[in-house]
């Protein structure tokens, strides 16, 4: 038996999104169309038995490029702490990161792909070196972008 007595329960969708307005900015007369378009969209989509259920909607706004940008930022944090435990350092180019972000937003699904994308274009490069090199000699990869493509270097 689960109690939900204490419990928080987060739902996400993407009902609604089509009706983001795309400039920045939004007056509170902007936001308060978007609101009700977003609830109107809700009900021809959901019973009302379920959504009377629910407590309050809150409206995400689009994530900025900075967004993605910290994202990024982040997961790569989390891949250099794994390399770090190898005593590699690994040093990232801005235009190597602005690459990821680019390859990596997709406006149906927002930031969700860009694990994927640093799998396949950071990961896997770094992979390959570890595969084809002497790990113990190398103290630090950088990569930075050639002709839109990402390169390790080995120091």
């Amino acid at each position: 038996v689960v109690h939900f007595e204490n419990t928080i329960v987060i739902m996400t969708s993407n009902i609604g999104t089509t009706f983001k307005n795309k400039s920045l900015g939004f007056s509170s007369n902007e936001d308060e169309k978007e609101s009700q378009r977003v609830n109107e969209a809700l009900k021809e989509n959901f019973k009302p038995e379920f959504l009377n259920r629910v407590d309050e909607i809150v409206i995400f706004n689009r994530l900025s490029k900075q967004n993605l940008r910290d994202i990024v930022d982040i997961l790569i944090n989390d891949l250099q702490n794994v390399v770090k435990d190898k005593g590699i350092k690994i040093g990232i180019s801005d235009e190597v990161k602005d690459f990821i972000v680019e390859k990596g937003y997709d406006e149906k699904y927002g930031a969700r792909p860009l694990r994927r994308v640093i799998q396949k274009y950071i990961e896997d490069e770094i992979a390959d070196v570890f595969i084809t090199s002497d790990i113990t000699k190398i103290n630090m990869l950088t990569l930075q972008l050639l002709n839109k493509k990402i390169m390790v270097e080995k120091n």
